[in-house]
């Protein structure tokens, strides 16, 4: 039995160096290997706070576009235009991608993104799914963002190619319209 009047061990005595101090992750981290219910615990709560933080900034985004999205809207354009956006894979000659576009679906102008899915040796098994902007997967969104001026650009193209269509027609409906006799002829009274 020690002698209570014995000093202490060397060891005891000293203030422990950096090397022997252990860091708060390195306890923490071997705390979580002997209580796994703690790591679950832990992980849940660090997921709860990413949730919190994708949601926050994805619906700030949606936020933006849709701003973005209103003021197109308030032009009446009544043109569709797109765009590929992404390529998310191509196998021979199978291709799946992205496009953003501008245009009406489901009785609503705005932003759509398109995933599409073709192979040209085999055209029945083309697949096409739709989304407003603010309903696409987040993955999606992320995605085609960037593409909106080059979208804007082409939407400018379209409407011009547009209006001088229409231009041509309005001229042809005249020349059509001069070419009708001025007084309509009667028809057969019976």
């Amino acid at each position: 039995m020690p002698n209570q009047s014995d000093p202490l061990p060397p060891a005891a005595t000293q203030s422990p160096t950096r090397n022997q101090t252990p860091k708060l992750a390195e306890v923490v981290s071997e705390l979580l290997t002997v209580f796994p219910a703690a790591k679950t615990v832990v992980q849940i709560s660090q997921l709860t706070a990413a949730a919190n933080t994708l949601n926050k900034l994805s619906d700030e985004l949606t936020t933006e576009v849709s701003e973005v999205e209103a003021t197109l809207n308030k032009l009446n354009l009544g043109v569709r235009a797109e765009v590929k956006a992404a390529t998310l894979g191509e196998y021979n000659y199978y291709s799946h991608w992205l496009r953003l576009a501008y245009g009406k679906e489901a009785g609503r102008w705005g932003f759509i993104v398109e995933e599409v899915e073709a192979d040209p040796t085999d055209p029945e098994s083309d697949t096409y799914a739709c989304w407003a902007f603010k309903e696409a997967p987040r993955e999606f969104r992320l995605q085609v963002v960037d593409k909106i001026p080059t979208l804007l650009e082409a939407l400018v193209k379209k409407s011009n190619e547009t209006a001088d269509e229409i231009t041509k027609k309005v001229k042809f409906v005249k020349e059509l319209a001069s070419n009708l006799p001025k007084s309509s002829p009667q028809g057969s009274k019976k």
